[in-house]
This record gives structure tokens, C-alpha cells and sequence, in this order.
């Protein structure tokens, strides 16, 4: 019987072991017309050959820590336990930043710089513990002073934290982390302020700072007709869940995947045709001071 047992645990193919890995997930501002996301993901394999790495998207505007951080939080909710992330977006002039591994509470890993980027996520989910990325065992000097640490530092911890070794050999903890400023909507009695944080993908919707609770406590139910200024323009769409609540052609607006209010156009592409952009002021008129 034993003999049986060990010639079955003995042909499980390395594919069937490869799927209780936790997967990479890359995401950063390098784009695709080069091998910098080649080059990153072969270091990955070359420690660990059975690693499994999942591009998130690579079409982050340069520098941008808000988007990245955006697109990182609206991704981890989907992503199991033990997920690896590989957030790779820094300020202009990084080089010198502080290089992190943040636990989630629930248990994922997010490798970035310390730039603000896992603000988001910290925020939604919450942060467990963080770590500073030093010199050691898996990382060596030079490859902190390199001018590529996506190649030469993330990838290889990645690899390191994809075989499930452990994570505190990055490093001390980092007590204090940098975090960046998310500007939160203001209510009133004239209504609810904030702005456009994003304008979202190739389709023109505008990703706002306003949430569900903006709209509820304007006294705005589902099926309502909302009112609001955009940069000064006034606009009227109805409160929906999906685009196909709203005729071809016609506003809505609706709770997005990160909890923010978004603005859309149904086929249409708002941002483009009323050509607002990002950081635009919107007013949220509360119900009971519009006109019926």
C-alpha cells in the first residue's frame, strides 16, 4: 500500500505541485516596446522556474503613482491569498526611495517603493506589516545601487517570496512608510464637492471622488435622476448599476469596482466629448436643491 502511495505522490506531474504557488503579478509604467517587462519576468523564472506571473498591465502613465495605485487596488480584491504583487511605478527622481514588501491582512504580498503607491490598498484592505527591502541573503548591495531594481531587486525577492520562503529575510520592519494624499469629497448644505481623479481607460469615463454614500446622503436612491456640475458644466444622468440601465448614447453614473462613483457615457466617451480632465471640480447637487 505505501508502495502505491509513494509511486502515486512520486508521478504527480511538476505542473499539478506548480499550482500551489501563489502567482506574480506585474504591474508598472514600463510599457511594451522594449524587454523591460521580459527581462523582469526571466529573473523571476531563472529562481524559480515553476513561477507562475500574471501581467496586470504594463500601460501605467509614466510616473504615475495615483493610477498605479488606482489599478493595484481595484486588482487584489481578486486575487487569492498569498498573491504576489510586483507594483513598479515610482516618482521621478526614486532612485533613492526606499525600496518595501507590504503583508496585507489578507495575505498578500505587494512589492513597491516606498512612494505612496500601496496607499490605497492600505485603505481597503489594510496592511498587516512592512518591510524595508536591505542588503542580505536575498538581495546583495550592488543590486540595491542598480539603476534598474525591477530586474535587479523586486524580481528577485518575487522569486524568492513565490517558493513561499520567508518573506522577513527582506528586511527590518518599516515602521513609518510613506503615504500619499487621497483627497476626500466635501458635503454641505449646497451639496457634495470633489473632483475627477481619472479618467478611465480608453473609454472616456471619469473615475470621481465621490462614493455610494456621496450620492445616498444627497438623497439620491438607484433609478434617480442625478444633478452636478463638472468643470462648470451641468450635466443630469441617471443613477444605474450597469450601462445597460441607460439608453445608447445617454449619461449614467455608477459605483465602480473601487467604490468610487464613475461617470460615463453609454458607448460613448465622456472625457473626450466635454474634454475634462483630470482634477476637474464636480459639485454634487443635493436632491432637495435641484429642481424637479
Amino acid at each position: 500500500m505505501l508502495r502505491v502511495i509513494f509511486s502515486l505522490i512520486f508521478f504527480i506531474p511538476v505542473s499539478v505541485l506548480a499550482i500551489v504557488q501563489p502567482p506574480v503579478v506585474f504591474l508598472s509604467d514600463y510599457g511594451l516596446l522594449d524587454e523591460s517587462v521580459g527581462v523582469c519576468k526571466g529573473v523571476v523564472i531563472s529562481y524559480n522556474a515553476e513561477a507562475k506571473i500574471i501581467d496586470l498591465t504594463h500601460q501605467v502613465p509614466a510616473f504615475s503613482v495615483k493610477d498605479a495605485s488606482r489599478y493595484l487596488a481595484a486588482a487584489t480584491p481578486y486575487y487569492p491569498e498569498g498573491a504576489i504583487f510586483m507594483a513598479l511605478v515610482e516618482k521621478p527622481g526614486g532612485k533613492k526611495t526606499k525600496k518595501l514588501v507590504a503583508l496585507t491582512k489578507k495575505g498578500q504580498f505587494i512589492l513597491a517603493p516606498n512612494d505612496g503607491l500601496i496607499t490605497l490598498v492600505a485603505d481597503r484592505e489594510g496592511i498587516s506589516e512592512v518591510r524595508e527591502i536591505v542588503e542580505g541573503e536575498w538581495i546583495v548591495k550592488k543590486d540595491l545601487e542598480s539603476n534598474f531594481p525591477g530586474r535587479d531587486v523586486y524580481a528577485k525577492v518575487a522569486a524568492h517570496l513565490s517558493k513561499k520562503e520567508d518573506w522577513k529575510k527582506v528586511g527590518p520592519v518599516l515602521e513609518k512608510w510613506e503615504r500619499m494624499e487621497t483627497k476626500k469629497s466635501e458635503a454641505s448644505k449646497k451639496g457634495t464637492f470633489g473632483e475627477i481623479l481619472a479618467v478611465d481607460g480608453v473609454f472616456g469615463n471619469l473615475v470621481s471622488n465621490l462614493s455610494v454614500m456621496s450620492l445616498l446622503n444627497a438623497g439620491y436612491t438607484l433609478g434617480d435622476t442625478v444633478r452636478l456640475r463638472i468643470a462648470d458644466k451641468p450635466f443630469e444622468m441617471k443613477f444605474v448599476k450597469t450601462f445597460e440601465d441607460v439608453p445608447m448614447g445617454s449619461f449614467l453614473i455608477y459605483i465602480d469596482t473601487t467604490d468610487h462613483a464613475s461617470l460615463a457615457i453609454n458607448q460613448g466617451n465622456f472625457a473626450g466629448k466635454h474634454k475634462i480632465k483630470v482634477g476637474a471640480k464636480v459639485i454634487l447637487q443635493n436632491k432637495a436643491n435641484s429642481r424637479e
